[in-house]
């Protein structure tokens, strides 16, 4: 899972050993030290930077049918 601090709170990350980047980062989502952090409000899940979201609206291209005979 991707998770980043709330706004305006610096979350110390202790396996890194400093506070974790504003922009977010991947963590164990079994790891109960991050849900704690959940739980308590200090970090929301986020999308990781260049992830593609999808769209319940999004259909995806129709595949060219190879097995039709003319």
């Amino acid at each position: 899972m991707y998770i980043k601090p709330r706004p305006g709170l610096k979350v110390f990350d202790p396996v890194r050993k400093q506070f974790m980047p504003e922009e977010g980062m991947p963590v164990d989502e079994n790891d109960l030290y991050w849900a704690a952090r959940m739980r308590d409000g200090d970090v929301v899940e986020a999308d990781a930077p260049g992830a593609r979201t999808s769209t319940s609206n999004e259909v995806p291209p129709a595949l060219p049918n190879k097995g039709a005979s003319k």
